[in-house]
């Protein structure tokens, strides 16, 4: 089996140190790009008393005053997964993680690809010099374009395949969302996924793998756009910038409800929430903060629905901490490896009491229910 090779500048390029010790459930207390806490490293008691870790946000980088340990976020990650930063092997294990947890694009690809790709140098070096091709020189983009409008939609799609049917969506909401099954092309063997902005533009689409068995290195979970140039120009996507679902929003809304992935929309959507939105990972940016606080009224409440699971409170903690301060916020805390999508009608009913509750501005920025029975949908 071919070993898959990661680009780990690309890695390191794409992910938040914040967001990664979020996940790591790390309490960060920080002056603007430097932050101080109690050494999160396996075998470290952590005396709460002093503050022995230190962690750069921007430049990603970490030291331990204690042990002395110190590396870049790729490093923070292989140790805290029990695993040694000195071998390539574990630490192209810890990017692959990083890279499904957070859906990073990082240029994966074969060991196979990479060694031929050398051998191809190496047989340019060793040929006389009139016959060494001439370096290509890689083109500069006169500007990037990002999240830039397609100008095409993709037809053909199976909008009855048993993956969405099995799992209980009907044809109403498999048609709302414009989701199918694409037998072709670089979403081959994918549930397609229209992406919208704001603005409602269609920018993309991305792809969920139904084999489970699939699912590796080269062949994530998910898939999302790439860049691509053309043109001269570089046309980028970044799923940071805008909120899934959020164009269907006619805010600002009294109340919203904000779940991690597209299949926690659908199925609340099925259920008759409406105004729900997705943040598509375990993490919420800045710029998907400002627009969740635009959906919803100055006096209005977020409802934050995430997985049960480490990811689910990275994303919660997450969202917590740049909503929280916009809007009053609520976390509802469901059972440890419960989706949105185990709960039945009954459960969502009882998730968002609209009704129930007095509109005023004297709620707590914070509130956590009991968690929530997991059921057998």
């Amino acid at each position: 089996m071919a070993t898959t090779w990661v680009d780990f500048k690309a890695v390191r390029a794409q992910v938040r140190f914040a967001d990664v010790l979020a996940w790591y459930k790390v309490d960060v207390r920080s002056h603007g790009e430097q932050a101080s806490v109690v050494c999160p490293l396996p075998g470290h008691e952590g005396d709460p008393k002093s503050r022995p870790f230190s962690a750069n946000l921007v430049k990603g980088v970490f030291r331990c005053h204690k042990c002395q340990r110190q590396g870049n976020v790729l490093d923070f990650v292989t140790i805290m997964e029990g695993l040694d930063p000195e071998r390539p092997a574990d630490v192209r294990d810890a990017a692959l993680k990083l890279i499904e947890r957070f859906g990073l694009h990082a240029n994966l690809r074969s060991k196979q690809a990479k060694v031929d790709a050398m051998d191809t140098r190496r047989r340019q070096q060793s040929l006389p010099p009139a016959e060494i091709a001439p370096p290509v020189r890689p083109r500069t983009s006169r500007r990037v374009a990002v999240n830039a409008e397609l100008d095409f939609t993709l037809k053909d799609l199976d909008t009855r395949h048993r993956y969405l049917i099995d799992r209980g969506f009907t044809d109403d909401t498999i048609d709302t969302f414009g989701l199918g099954y694409c037998a072709r092309g670089m979403l081959k063997d994918r549930i397609v996924i229209p992406l919208h902005d704001h603005q409602g533009r269609l920018i993309g689409y991305a792809g969920r793998l139904v084999d489970d068995d699939a699912i590796g290195g080269e062949n994530p979970k998910y898939r999302f756009p790439g860049s691509r140039e053309r043109n001269g120009v570089r046309f980028d996507f970044m799923k940071s910038m805008f909120l899934y679902n959020g164009h269907r929003i006619d805010g600002p809304v009294a109340d919203l409800a904000v779940v991690e992935g597209f299949s926690g929309v659908w199925w609340l959507h099925q259920h008759g929430i409406d105004a729900v939105v997705a943040v598509m990972g375990a993490s919420c940016s800045p710029e998907q903060a400002d627009l969740i606080a635009s959906l919803v009224t100055t006096d209005g409440r977020v409802w934050i629905v995430p997985d049960g699971d480490k990811a689910g409170d990275a994303c919660a903690l997450s969202l917590l901490s740049l909503v929280g301060g916009k809007r009053w916020v609520h976390w509802v805390q469901l059972d440890r490896d419960t989706q949105p999508t185990d709960l039945v009608s009954e459960e969502i009913a009882a998730m968002f009491p609209y009704s129930a509750h007095e509109r005023s501005g004297a709620h707590k920025a914070l509130h956590v229910d009991a968690p929530a029975k997991k059921s057998n949908v």
